[in-house]
């Protein structure tokens, strides 16, 4: 990895088909990498660009199907996609995917300062599976979620990229059949390690998204391991353990969840992502009723005397008149506020919880991570 990422430094600075220039490097892994990059002209147009390997860019079955992998994510009817806009072949014969860049940070990069509170990794669980339900109902699966795949933007709204990257992996690694491996070590399926899930088998993508959970909520993976071999092997001869022995704090509905989603054999898993996402979101509304605040009432204490009397002319603004206006102003009335979904009105304020550290993701779409995420 080192050589492919200091090939692509030396890149920096450079143009592609006289229009992409390419700002810096964002991260790579074994089939490309990423830059950050903008179009020439009048509008600068910021992108996140994906540059193939030379070595795969001139094989022309790789190279057509690294076009066709890269525009699967514009199949997926849903805005929470990162979508591809260009794609082209430089100069040097390098092909090149252009993309949204978007603003953010990855799960992975989330991860590094500990487990999430409850609310907000369950509202992330059900962003990814509203995606989900979009894409396997266009027989679309991602066979790739992980934390470095998912982005959370400034406002908490979630972003999914790399659709079609497992595919084009399965090409380069000399795969795509029965016995080989392709897929996010720690969040893949056994069946998925093993080699010998269905390409659009759903289920992978629903365990993948339960170990992300588990992730999200105990701060480490399912199958704790130091090596990328060894949490393979973990993966295929060991049972996952249950989030509630890991986390005696969740709620049994919480728990449900996450161990259906884990299970080993894909026929005791959740059938499929909209099954999954009501489950979730049942889970959510119950965890609303128990956390909500039982109404306390004080006495009432009686004045030692009357409030002084105020001058104030008729018409002039008070303090209190000045806050109220200035309140109806950012939080206007119930009913002028758009609805909501109801099991959605008592998360926390994304924009507290999830505030990234960096202005844009500093990973490479679709980089493949070494041991750890």
């Amino acid at each position: 990895m080192t050589e492919p990422l200091t090939r692509a430094r030396r890149r920096v600075d450079s143009i592609l088909c006289r229009r992409w220039h390419l700002d810096r490097v964002l991260g790579g892994g074994d089939t490309s990498v990423v830059y950050a990059g903008s179009a020439r002209g009048r509008r600068k147009r910021l992108a996140a660009i994906r540059v193939l390997h030379p070595e795969f860019s001139a094989d022309d079955v790789i190279r057509a199907r690294f076009f066709r992998e890269g525009y699967m994510s514009n199949q997926v009817p849903h805005p929470a996609t990162v979508r591809t806009i260009a794609h082209g072949q430089a100069e040097d014969g390098s092909a090149f995917l252009v993309m949204d860049l978007v603003p953010g940070e990855t799960l992975r990069e989330r991860l590094t300062q500990g487990p999430l509170p409850l609310t907000v990794a369950l509202s992330i669980a059900d962003q990814l599976l509203d995606v989900l339900v979009s894409a396997h109902a266009h027989g679309i699966a991602h066979r790739g979620l992980a934390p470095h795949h998912l982005i959370l933007e400034p406002s908490g709204r979630l972003r999914v990229l790399d659709f079609g990257g497992a595919r084009l992996r399965d090409v380069t690694a000399g795969s795509g059949r029965v016995g080989s491996f392709s897929g996010p070590i720690g969040y893949a399926p056994p069946e998925q390690v093993r080699g010998y899930a269905a390409p659009d088998d759903p289920r992978c993508d629903l365990h993948a998204v339960g170990a992300i959970l588990y992730h999200l909520l105990c701060g480490r993976r399912v199958h704790e391991a130091v090596t990328s071999s060894e949490q393979i092997a973990r993966t295929i001869s060991a049972p996952p353990p249950s989030i509630g022995d890991a986390a005696p704090h969740l709620p049994p509905a919480v728990v449900a969840v996450v161990d259906t989603a884990l299970r080993y054999l894909p026929e005791e898993r959740w059938p499929d992502a909209p099954t999954m996402q009501q489950a979730l979101r049942q889970a959510i509304t119950e965890l609303s009723h128990v956390d909500a605040p039982s109404p306390t009432l004080l006495p009432r204490r009686r004045p030692s005397s009357p409030p002084p009397a105020t001058s104030q002319r008729e018409g002039d603004p008070t303090e209190n008149t000045f806050l109220r206006t200035n309140g109806s102003t950012e939080h206007p009335a119930p009913s002028e506020r758009p609805r909501a979904m109801p099991w959605l009105s008592t998360l926390l304020s994304p924009e507290r919880a999830l505030r990234p550290r960096r202005g844009f993701v500093e990973l490479a779409f679709g980089a493949e991570p070494g041991g750890k995420d």
